[in-house]
């Protein structure tokens, strides 16, 4: 008799090793799926973990960043609650999951889950970028500076938290920090954002030189940026280029036909190339859009 409950308990543990086993190989298979970015087959490969009997703080967590990275963040905010219940004391849970609420402008809850993120884990910049960013989009530009100095002290290579920090400073009118983070941003990224918006603090200040460079390497960048060659456009009037002026608003037209700024400019280049025909076309075309700038203009060159 002893020999036969020893032979059955020897079983069970080799079935329930052989499960253990199975779950583990799984697990590994699964995160070598997603560090290759197939993310469906990591997906397939958690749903069956479950099926197995996993139920880990840690799998609910790995399979909401797969759901995350398919873009179906519902999903991912649901896994992501679950793996908050099992265990509430990690910092990189309520993280992602922020960044779930962050991209689906849930702005608040993000902030909340931010918040519990940086009490777990102080040293942690990612937490202070993203928190940051919620300030500058809900015009705290003073608070989202403080979080992207103090990112910024953690990590000084995230070119998000100076591109945040550097658009807070544009709020403040600080043009010249403005300059100094969107350069710093620049030299870690080379991004269109970066050097449109260092384009306009240098306009601001008057140098329209370098002004003109950086919106010529924004639109290098992305060359359907409609705002770029408006801006650009705006420093060759000012360098009484007027050829040059007009052909940047044709081409933002061109790519943003409402866009009211760029027929009110169009029409004083060619105020200033005295063809005043061309010119009262498209300033009325600006009072139309909504642009009370023109209604002055039009009476100065008496179109009728």
């Amino acid at each position: 008799m002893k020999r036969i409950f020893l032979l059955l308990f020897l079983v069970f543990v080799f079935l329930n090793l052989s499960s253990q086993l199975g779950i583990i190989d799984y697990y590994r298979v699964a995160e070598e799926n997603y560090k290759e970015k197939k993310y469906s087959s990591a997906l397939e490969i958690y749903d069956t973990l479950f099926k197995l009997g996993a139920n880990s703080a840690e799998i609910y967590f790995k399979r909401g960043q797969i759901k995350f990275a398919l873009k179906k963040d519902a999903e991912a905010i649901s896994d992501y609650y679950t793996a908050i219940q099992l265990d509430s004391l990690q910092p990189e849970v309520f993280y992602h999951r922020a960044l779930s609420y962050f991209f689906t402008k849930k702005y608040d809850s993000a902030l909340v889950d931010l918040n519990c993120a940086i009490r777990l884990k102080t040293d942690f910049p990612n937490a202070f970028v993203y928190r940051g960013a919620i300030r500058f989009l809900t015009a705290r530009d003073a608070d989202c500076i403080a979080d992207e100095t103090k990112a910024i002290s953690l990590d000084a290579n995230n070119y998000l938290s100076y591109y945040y920090r550097g658009m807070a400073k544009r709020q403040l009118g600080d043009n010249k920090g403005v300059i100094e983070d969107m350069t710093k941003a620049i030299g870690l990224k080379d991004n269109y954002d970066y050097y449109y918006y260092r384009g306009i603090a240098r306009y601001n200040l008057k140098d329209y030189s370098n002004a003109i460079n950086d919106h010529s390497k924004a639109i290098s960048l992305k060359p359907d940026f409609a705002n770029a060659y408006l801006e650009r456009g705006m420093c060759y009037i000012i360098d009484s280029e007027d050829d040059k002026a007009i052909a940047d608003f044709t081409k933002s037209i061109e790519l943003k036909p409402e866009s009211a700024k760029a027929f009110h400019y169009r029409g004083m280049s060619r105020k200033y190339k005295d063809d005043i025909e061309g010119a009262c076309m498209d300033l009325r075309k600006a009072l139309k859009l909504g642009y009370p700038k023109s209604v002055d203009e039009l009476e100065k060159i008496n179109c009728n």
